[in-house]
């Protein structure tokens, strides 16, 4: 009988403990929300500042070694001897080593530093300016307190960024970037721009079929399908397309340009906001993405291309390996059979939705023209019956999805500027 009970007490505390639990927790409970840190940001230079707090604490003059995840061994700036060093080295004054092509280990350079051309090295941290001459390879990371010269033809590692400015050459290979100004080329002229309004609108135009040539656009454009933004067009508020985004010469955008395909940026374009791509971006010459003094991204999640005098403020990331080029290489570059393929698909799209004529031949006698053969191929006409059949359910289905279109604005589902697709606001 005794152990009867005690097994009855013993599944009726069972029973009830979750129970027990649950009532004295909630008593407890003062209704305080759990604390998110929405001002979090992610460092771009974080590499070079955790490998400057290691050297400057860890340092050891007397057994010449540095404690980071182990001793590291390291040699001042003025003992190089030998065309590979295989230590850290450690400048406490300006660094320009002579005769030695490669570091396999990271450098810290206290004051100003010039790296010689042909020059193989794994980290720099630089705490004044740096200069890096021609095809330089950098295998990690570089960064600098002042402003970073980058010569034509440099490798650029995973990441380079600037506290004050980067100035990069053509001919140049990169992941990511960071500097609140980074200039490709050597100029540091910049455009003088005509004081404009630069207002975003959050009310939304739903799958508009163009923007003409000199529009001004008080509305968000959210498109379904591929667009193209005309010469001087100007839209106040952001942009987000399901496909490719086509920006002509001049035209501005307030907000932020977002596009699931490819963007193309013509020579003076402008995007106040941040430029994000699921797919490829490329810059033309005099380009600016972003405002000065206040930091946005420039991210594509496969390759991005920048033409000399394009400017970024802030931050560009990709994936893929990408690449500064001259100016004068714009519309060789377009022609490339990596972006010929994307830029048949951008025009056929935004000529199949026009259904115009005249919308076809001034889209292509834009400031990138090109024979016309290389976006509208002419087709042979099919002998199969079956062929023509689906051709002629395409146009139908075409015809329908046009028809349905609507330019009406959704209630709600205002965009604001702030809430963008900047990684370092």
């Amino acid at each position: 009988m005794a152990l009867i009970i005690g097994i009855t007490v013993v599944f009726l505390a069972l029973l009830f403990l979750p129970f027990a639990v649950s009532i004295l927790s909630l008593r407890k409970s003062k209704d305080v929300s759990l604390y998110v840190k929405s001002d979090n940001i992610r460092d771009p230079r974080y590499f070079s500042n955790s490998f400057r707090s290691l050297v400057e604490k860890g340092i050891d003059p007397q057994t010449r070694t540095i404690t980071m995840s182990k001793s590291e061994p390291f040699v001042y700036a003025r003992e190089l001897q030998n065309t590979v060093c295989d230590c850290i080295v450690v400048a406490q004054s300006h660094f320009q080593p002579v005769g030695v092509s490669c570091f396999t280990k990271e450098i810290y350079a206290a004051s100003s530093a010039q790296i010689p051309p042909d020059t193989r090295l794994r980290a720099i941290a630089c705490l004044d300016r740096l200069e890096i001459g021609q095809n330089c390879e950098i295998v990690r990371w570089a960064d600098s307190d002042g402003q970073m010269t980058i010569a034509a033809g440099c490798a650029l590692g995973m990441s380079i960024s600037s506290g004050e400015r980067l100035l990069i050459a053509k001919g140049c290979t990169f992941r990511r970037l960071y500097s609140p100004e980074i200039i490709i080329g050597s100029s540091l002229v910049r455009p003088k721009h005509t004081p404009a309004d630069t207002a975003v609108f959050s009310e939304r135009l739903i799958n508009p079929e163009s923007i003409s040539a000199h529009e001004t656009v008080k509305s968000t454009i959210v498109a379904e399908y591929s667009l193209s933004i005309g010469e001087s067009a100007v839209i106040m508020g952001s942009i987000k397309s399901n496909h490719h985004v086509y920006v002509h010469r001049n035209a501005r955008i307030n907000g932020n340009l977002v596009a699931d395909g490819i963007i193309i940026l013509e020579e003076g374009a402008r995007v106040l906001g941040s430029v994000f791509s699921q797919d490829s971006v490329f810059v033309g010459p005099g380009v600016e993405i972003g405002v000065k003094r206040k930091i946005k991204s420039l991210i594509a999640r496969k390759s991005i291309v920048l033409c000399e005098t394009a400017m970024v403020f802030g931050y560009v990331g990709c994936e893929t390996d990408s690449k500064t080029i001259a100016k004068e290489d714009f519309h060789t570059e377009l022609s490339q059979k990596q972006w010929l393929s994307k830029m048949e698909n951008l025009v056929a799209e935004i000529a199949e939705e026009q259904d115009d004529d005249e919308a076809r031949y001034a889209f292509t006698n834009s400031a990138f023209t090109a024979p016309s053969d290389m976006f509208f191929p002419e087709e042979a006409p099919s002998d199969d019956p079956m062929e023509e059949q689906a051709q002629e359910d395409e146009r139908a289905r075409t015809k329908k999805r046009k028809h349905n279109k609507s330019t009406a604005s959704p209630p709600g589902g205002a965009v604001d500027d702030e809430d963008d697709f900047t990684l370092f606001n």
